[in-house]
């Protein structure tokens, strides 16, 4: 007997994702703009996202699942912001003027500094964050590849992130800011 499989698939390359579920970098953006600090790659206006709102995410889920959609495909939100742009927004989101989370000073002097904290306790996930960014500030077409998805279903994102940052509010002290703890992010066992 010969056994047929439809052998149909559809892989979905997302771009930031936003929402009242944070995912980790937004979440992080929060911590950081509550506490006024920042890793300096987070205040970049040359690393562009366009994110999704989760809601997207899973109506694009769930296009892709009910069609004959095959390939790799870009899912991306509607807005074009900056890193910058983005932690602004989250800033207004948190009752703060945006530009007010400042660089905060991360290189040691000597470089052997950072090698040994390395060597202790690994290379943090604030530190990969901020590394990503300033990978994704020289290389533009590397945060999500592949034709766009909204395009080739002929569907459109809905959610507009400046809209839901507008009406997004978190407060100083806010449970949703806890998990991870702020030095969690320091620690990669502990999150």
């Amino acid at each position: 007997k010969a056994l047929s499989i439809n052998s149909k698939m559809s892989l979905l390359s997302t771009d930031l994702v936003f929402g009242q579920d944070q995912t980790h970098l937004v979440h992080y953006m929060h911590q950081c703009a509550m506490a006024g600090k920042i890793q300096a790659p987070f205040l970049s206006d040359a690393a562009k996202f366009r994110p999704v709102h989760h809601s997207d995410l899973t109506k694009a889920v769930a296009t892709a699942s009910d069609s004959s959609l095959t390939g790799q495909f870009a899912l991306r939100g509607s807005t074009e912001v900056s890193c910058r742009e983005l932690l602004n927004l989250v800033e207004n989101s948190c009752g703060k003027e945006a530009g007010a989370t400042k660089a905060r000073f991360e290189t040691p002097i000597f470089p052997i500094g950072r090698m040994l904290e390395e060597f202790l306790i690994g290379t943090a996930a604030d530190t990969n964050m901020a590394e990503m960014l300033a990978f994704f500030s020289e290389n533009q077409d590397a945060p999500v590849s592949g034709a766009d998805f909204w395009q080739a279903t002929g569907t459109e994102a809905e959610q507009e992130l400046r809209q839901f940052f507008q009406k997004h509010r978190v407060e100083d002290g806010d449970a949703s800011l806890l998990l991870p703890t702020f030095g969690g992010y320091k620690f990669n066992y502990a999150d």
